[in-house]
């Protein structure tokens, strides 16, 4: 068993006003967890990378991982909603994952009203 703690990183510190607190959220066993692995570091530096895990009771959680020179390692993890997992799934091209566990494509979705300008972005095969 993996044990990963979820932290809430909605409110500044209350002492350190330019730091997030770090609520603990909960946490859920990554073995029983589907994980997908994407990358966020351009170079593709396996030291810098992401995982979204759906969990065992069907929540979603972003973990990130990074490293640099002052800190060394830093891992956190947060809850993330459907929305953010899907645009994260379709970012990362898990095209299956994104269809078989949000549905995609299915119903129209995105923001209530068009861009006030009228300008419509260019949509493309396999695009978000």
């Amino acid at each position: 068993m993996e044990w990963v703690n979820v932290y809430d990183y909605a409110r500044l510190h209350p002492e350190r006003e330019c730091e997030p607190y770090k609520l603990l959220a909960g946490q859920f066993d990554a073995d029983q967890a589907e994980v997908f692995q994407g990358s966020w570091d351009a170079e593709g530096d396996d030291r810098n990378n992401e995982r979204l895990y759906h969990t065992g009771r069907g929540r979603w959680v972003l973990r990130r991982t990074h490293w640099n020179n002052v800190r060394g390692t830093h891992d956190n993890a947060e809850y993330v909603d459907r929305v953010e997992a899907l645009s994260w799934l379709l970012h990362n091209m898990e095209f299956e994952a994104a269809s078989r566990l949000l549905g995609w494509p299915g119903e129209e979705w995105g923001p209530e009203e068009a861009s006030p300008d009228g300008v419509v972005a260019e949509v493309t095969e396999g695009a978000v």
